[in-house]
């Protein structure tokens, strides 16, 4: 489960008042509705926030990848590019934010 990794991340990030600006952190509930996104987020202490995705449009949008999948995207001069992602569980917070540069 990515949730503690992904908390520690999204706990940095508030934290560290240099990297507010710079990370965002949320979860997308593939094929959830908001009420099952809410139990999840209860059940599991989840610190992010998270948008839900029941039509799957989103999930379609990243090329239907199979989840945990996570996506490190860097706002640039020229757009929006994707910096790291990683497919599976997550290993630690540390070696996330060294892949996406933070």
């Amino acid at each position: 489960m990515d949730v503690p990794v992904l908390n520690e991340i999204y706990t940095a990030a508030e934290k560290d008042a240099a990297k507010i600006g710079n990370i965002k952190v949320f979860g997308i509930a593939i094929g959830n509705t908001v009420k099952e996104a809410e139990s999840y987020i209860s059940q599991n202490n989840v610190l992010f926030p998270v948008l839900t995705d029941y039509d799957f449009s989103v999930h379609r949008m990243l090329g239907n990848p199979r989840v945990p999948y996570t996506v490190c995207v860097r706002k640039t001069s020229k757009g929006n590019i994707v910096v790291y992602s990683h497919q599976g569980v997550l290993d630690s917070a540390d070696t996330v934010m060294k892949n996406c540069g933070i």
